[in-house]
């Protein structure tokens, strides 16, 4: 309109709707399947939960996929990673704020996050992910720690960051990768979605340019 003016802070605001109840047998039922399809492969538990919905759901997700033989991921957070990681996933991909709320204090740099991922693995998860903004990502394995450095890219919208590192890095592990090209596959993902406006998640040939650009250096502690 003439006379005004917009103005772009930069700001995101996140709206989410309560969704609908969920009864015992259909939860169940989707247990059921739930399990059927992850045997001996991987098993992909992200996200809240409905309203009346047990909170350790997520836990009994991971332990049928552990019975089924196939490896559960974990991307949650308070009370229902909680849960989840007393049922030993393979692997968390917390960010450091979530981290953070899960261990009661700030992490103020990498060996504070480190020691709290090697406390978690004592706890029975196999691997750890830690997921650091624009500072990249750390990866703690039973052999290793592994940062990686994020491509430097454009910020349009973060929704949906965090669930495309999740969806690079089990792409990458259901092929049998290392955990190195693993955290690069997250890394250029979350990078290209990021690029992306609103709720747009990344496309391939972007992903494909940001992967080159994505150090993994193993270090020492």
């Amino acid at each position: 309109m003439k006379g005004r003016h917009r103005f772009y802070t930069g700001a995101q605001y996140e709206v989410s709707g309560v969704g609908p109840m969920v009864s015992t047998a259909q939860w169940e039922h989707l247990l059921d399947q739930f399990e059927t399809h992850c045997s001996e492969g991987l098993g992909v538990i992200t996200g809240s939960l409905q309203q009346g919905l047990p909170k350790d759901l997520y836990a009994e997700a991971v332990r049928r996929v552990r019975a089924s033989g196939g490896r559960a991921v974990v991307d949650s957070h308070n009370e229902l990673l909680l849960h989840a990681i007393k049922a030993q996933p393979f692997l968390i991909k917390p960010n450091r704020f979530e981290l953070e709320a899960l261990v009661g204090q700030p992490l103020t740099n990498q060996q504070n996050i480190v020691r709290e991922a090697r406390q978690l693995q004592e706890r029975g998860v196999t691997w750890v992910c830690v997921s650091m903004g624009a500072e990249g990502a750390l990866l703690v394995t039973s052999s290793s720690v592994l940062k990686g450095e994020a491509p430097s890219v454009p910020v349009i919208s973060t929704v949906g960051a965090g669930d495309s590192m999740v969806a690079g890095m089990a792409g990458l592990l259901a092929q049998g990768a290392a955990d190195r090209d693993a955290l690069r596959e997250g890394i250029a993902c979350s990078a290209a979605t990021v690029m992306q406006p609103g709720t747009e998640l990344f496309d391939k040939e972007t992903v494909d340019r940001l992967r080159g650009e994505v150090r993994v250096t193993q270090l020492s502690m």
